[in-house]
């Protein structure tokens, strides 16, 4: 009998650390929901500001804010809000008018990188917050990272070699 009592009394163990297990991890499973948002809340939300500006900027600020995120910006988020928030990366602003941008710039102490002649924009070195700053401006119509090609074997002497193969290794010798 007294077999049979241990056995119920650690089955009512076992079974009362199952349950709080299973009580945690639904707990845990509702408050990441209440932190997340689907998508297109996420776009609704936005400001008119922050729909200048391209979405992984604006998910790593809220991320920072700890406002809630849709599930599928939420990783992105994270990382790039760890490693991009203090860098500085080049950017094209298009706007009203050039001369518009650029004084929006220079209000922040920012030079342009870039000045097209034909179009209404600008390319900038900016860092995430002043993006942010510039977007407020009523001049500005769009921000995006500028993402272009980079050469080939950069920084080191095999590019450099690879144009002068002929004179490191004449022909006919």
């Amino acid at each position: 009998m007294a077999v049979i009592k241990t056995g119920i009394v650690r089955f009512l163990v076992i079974l009362g650390f199952v349950g709080m297990a299973g009580a945690t991890a639904w707990a845990q499973t509702a408050g990441d929901a209440a932190n997340t948002i689907s998508y297109r809340e996420f776009l609704q939300s936005l400001t008119p500001a922050e729909r200048k500006m391209p979405i992984n900027l604006v998910a790593a600020e809220r991320y920072d804010a700890g406002q809630p995120l849709p599930a599928s910006l939420e990783a992105r988020a994270s990382s790039q809000a760890r490693s991009a928030l203090n860098e500085s990366a080049v950017y094209r602003i298009d706007g009203t008018a050039t001369d518009a941008l650029v004084s929006a710039l220079s209000s922040l102490g920012i030079d342009p990188k870039f000045v097209s002649n034909s179009r209404p924009y600008v390319t900038a070195h900016l860092s995430p917050s002043s993006a942010m700053a510039l977007a407020q401006s009523e001049a500005v119509f769009k921000i995006t990272i500028v993402l272009g090609p980079t050469a080939q074997g950069q920084g080191s002497t095999l590019a450099a070699a690879a144009h002068r193969l002929d004179e490191l290794y004449p022909v006919n010798q």
